[in-house]
């Protein structure tokens, strides 16, 4: 969803224009004061912002920013700027959002994976270690070898080049 800021005479036909480029459901409200708590209460794509909102409206900027969360503030100017100008500068950001959305997600994966990795690791020389101790009965032997058995498979499909 798009949350789009403006005052502007042409604001509802700027937003349907956005709406329909991006398929993104686009809510339109004419003020700062009147986004915010539409801000706290859901999670937005893209915030797209009129300049002059913000100009009329410095107070309470600020406050709207801290409240974007993941969303990609555009700021534009409408005076100035087309629609077709606008929408595609709206179409960058959801581009630029999703990039680093996935970016992250990538981030995150091979953090876990390293993790991951890293414990069964440990798991594993821990118990070649145990098999390698005396006083081990034969079964406790037999359960530390599947563990070990086990620990290796699952290493080999975390990493099946062998690295990990």
């Amino acid at each position: 969803m798009i949350l789009f800021i403006s005052s502007f005479a042409r604001s509802h036909e700027c937003a349907a224009a956005v709406e329909a480029a991006t398929r993104e459901k686009t809510l339109l409200q004419t003020s700062l004061r009147a986004a915010i708590p539409v801000l706290r209460e859901q999670e937005f794509a893209a915030v797209v912002i009129d300049e002059s909102v913000v100009e009329a409206q410095s107070d309470s900027a600020e406050l709207l920013l801290e409240n974007l969360g993941p969303a990609a503030p555009v700021f534009i100017n409408l005076a100035i700027r087309g629609t077709e100008r606008m929408v595609e500068e709206v179409r960058a950001a959801l581009r630029r959002r999703k990039q680093e959305h996935e970016a992250a997600s990538r981030h995150a994966t091979a953090e876990l994976h390293s993790q991951l990795a890293s414990d069964l690791t440990g798991l594993l020389l821990a118990a070649q270690v145990a098999l390698k101790s005396t006083g081990l009965s034969a079964e406790g032997q037999q359960r530390l070898s599947a563990v070990c058995e086990l620990a290796e498979k699952l290493k080999n499909r975390l990493d099946p080049r062998g690295r990990g």
